[in-house]
């Protein structure tokens, strides 16, 4: 029977320890503030340049929900850049380390479930739907590698994990572009939901990769080991055995 807590230390597949393993920098919050300013932009422009006239109140107040928290979004990715740039405390790290993984992997994903959203009569529950949907994957892909894993340490061969490692998120790629078109037909001549639940099935695939990130945030809470401090004597046991024996 393999124990759930080895399943665990196993359940990240190799390609994906090196990016993984990288280290927070300023440069990672440069290139989030990019990506959250373009998104910030287009929200900005779609709520100067539409009528106030030609839509109705639920429309207004998913806009300017979304323009909040993008504007926070880039004030939070700001003080990161700041506080990894201009301290090296170890707080300091751990704080812009989950920021950096909670920003990037989750909100903006979500922010662009809610832009889609807006296009349809019903944005609030069209943005439900979306959200439970991209979730729904993103517990069914990591459910299926954490079988991987058991699977591969059950017949002792890692190897196995790493072998099948893309088949989960590749067939629900594969489902989603097949799809792409028929639902894209269905939202032009009646619901959007499909089509909106479609896209949510690939950021759900972000989401999955995004936990795969979690060493990122995990290496700011181990402890570094002391300076000066004694190597540890291999053998010890022995070694003292030996004297006391002389």
């Amino acid at each position: 029977m393999v124990q759930m807590k080895e399943v665990w230390r196993n359940f990240l597949p190799k390609k994906y320890k090196a990016v993984a393993n990288k280290q927070t920098t300023p440069q990672t919050f440069t290139a989030a503030m990019a990506g959250n300013g373009i998104l910030a932009l287009f929200l900005i422009v779609v709520n100067v340049f539409t009528s106030s006239d030609a839509i109705d109140e639920e429309w207004q107040f998913c806009i300017r929900v979304a323009n909040v928290t993008m504007i926070g979004v880039l004030i939070l990715d700001g003080f990161c850049w700041f506080l990894m740039r201009f301290t090296s405390s170890i707080k300091a790290q751990r704080f812009c380390a989950f920021i950096a993984i909670f920003s990037g992997g989750f909100i903006s994903p979500a922010l662009i479930i809610g832009i889609l959203a807006m296009m349809n009569p019903e944005p609030i529950r069209v943005f439900l739907i979306g959200m439970g949907t991209a979730l729904f994957i993103m517990v069914a892909l990591l459910g299926c590698h954490l079988g991987l894993a058991a699977f591969a340490l059950r017949k002792k061969d890692i190897s196995l994990r790493d072998k099948y490692a893309d088949i989960p998120i590749n067939t629900v790629s594969i489902l989603s572009i097949i799809c792409l078109l028929p639902t894209r037909i269905i939202a032009d001549h009646g619901s959007g939901i499909p089509f909106v639940m479609n896209l949510s099935a690939i950021i759900g695939i972000i989401y999955c990769l995004g936990i795969f990130q979690y060493p990122r945030v995990l290496r700011y809470w181990r402890q570094p080991a002391k300076p000066g401090a004694p190597e540890p004597v291999p053998h010890k046991n022995g070694i003292a055995r030996i004297k006391k024996i002389r």
